[in-house]
């Protein structure tokens, strides 16, 4: 069996800005990695379908029973037939979060590329994007104010470096706010410290700005 190729690196300069420099490029470790959510996602689906196996059994009992009233089987038939279709649609349901979230999420690891310039850090995915993949490119400013943390050990494997608050509305109006940016890097501390260099350059242009500003109170 011959293993798949890796993706080609993307050509970054088509996407950088007038004057942008290039400070830094990246990918997410390889592995597959089941995250919190998706195994509390997964259990909610099994739990609901051993609820719906529970009341076949008991139904299957009571039908087995020799004192059971004829006129009753049907009713504990449909309830039966019923309870199945619940676990069926709830084993399916199950099934559907984890390939909707995880296997997506890796699919979409596996084709992403990092970035960072002087301005913004950049993420990239090659290849045919999956129907629920994220958008090919997305890129977030970096700012003094800018969301900064790293989670994980990075002496210890991969860490993650989350450079934005990501806002999304499902279809009932809620709004959920989820930290993005890069993941699962081997060299987090060298481009955390990148990002905290951007950020102190920022924050002295913004300073010197604000000096060169006239001052216009009257007082």
């Amino acid at each position: 069996m011959t293993a798949t190729a890796p993706p080609a690196p993307p050509d970054w300069s088509r996407d950088l800005a007038p004057g942008e420099r290039l400070l830094w490029t990246g990918r997410p470790a390889p592995g597959r990695r089941y995250g919190r959510n998706d195994l509390g996602m997964t259990l909610i689906g099994v739990m609901v379908a051993l609820f719906a196996f529970l009341w076949i059994a008991f139904a299957a009992t009571f039908l087995r029973d020799p004192a059971m009233a004829p006129a009753q089987a049907p009713l504990l038939g449909l309830v039966m037939v019923f309870c199945a279709i619940v676990a069926v649609l709830s084993l399916f349901l199950a099934s559907w979060l984890l390939w909707r979230g995880w296997l997506t999420r890796e699919r979409d690891f596996e084709r992403s590329f990092y970035a960072l310039t002087d301005r913004r850090a950049l993420l990239r995915l090659t290849g045919p994007a999956p129907r629920f993949s994220r958008p090919k490119l997305t890129s977030w400013p970096i700012l003094p104010e800018s969301i900064l943390e790293m989670t994980g050990d990075p002496r210890h494997g991969t860490a993650s470096l989350h450079l934005a608050m990501l806002v999304t509305v499902d279809s009932d109006g809620d709004t959920s706010y989820t930290r993005t940016g890069f993941e699962r890097l081997t060299d987090a501390e060298q481009v955390l410290q990148l990002v905290l260099d951007i950020q102190a350059e920022a924050t002295l242009a913004k300073a010197k700005l604000a000096r060169s500003q006239p001052d216009t109170d009257p007082g």
